[in-house]
């Protein structure tokens, strides 16, 4: 379900999966959607959770341009 344009507007911190998701090309569309959640936040906190959720999931992500070398 999509967030609604008075959410958007008051939208000062972001869920980790949302953070993922703008790095992650897997999914276009969920990609798209986190890139504008960010793009519209308001002035905000990061919070340290979220910080250290985000770090430890994006370390099991392969990395952009990953080719295995066989």
């Amino acid at each position: 379900m999509l967030p609604s344009l008075l959410e958007i507007c008051c939208m000062n911190a972001v869920d980790t999966n949302v953070l993922i998701y703008v790095n992650d090309s897997r999914y276009p569309s969920k990609q798209a959607i986190a890139a504008f959640l960010v793009a519209n936040l308001t002035e905000g906190v990061l919070i340290w959770q979220v910080a250290c959720e985000y770090l430890a999931a994006s370390r099991k992500l392969e990395p952009f341009g990953y080719c295995k070398v066989l």
